[in-house]
């Protein structure tokens, strides 16, 4: 299957994060899409906050494809 759109993500277990989006439209689309698939709200995490949350915590991506399945993929 070919993936239509993904992003990566951190959660801490209390919280979701996703690094900081390129331009505002992007991040809002991003943010709404993410919260539709999943159902949780996510938090923007500065580019600081972020390689702080990827040295403590599993990066995931969250992967939706062109049949709008989704999964999540953790790396290893």
């Amino acid at each position: 299957m070919k993936i239509k759109i993904q992003s990566n993500f951190v959660d801490t277990g209390s919280a979701i994060f996703l690094p900081r989006p390129c331009g505002a439209i992007i991040g809002q689309a991003r943010h709404q899409w993410f919260e539709n698939l999943t159902g949780r709200t996510p938090s923007i995490a500065s580019p600081d906050f972020w390689e702080y949350l990827i040295g403590r915590h599993t990066l995931r991506t969250l992967a939706e494809y062109e049949d709008g399945t989704w999964e999540i993929l953790e790396e290893t």
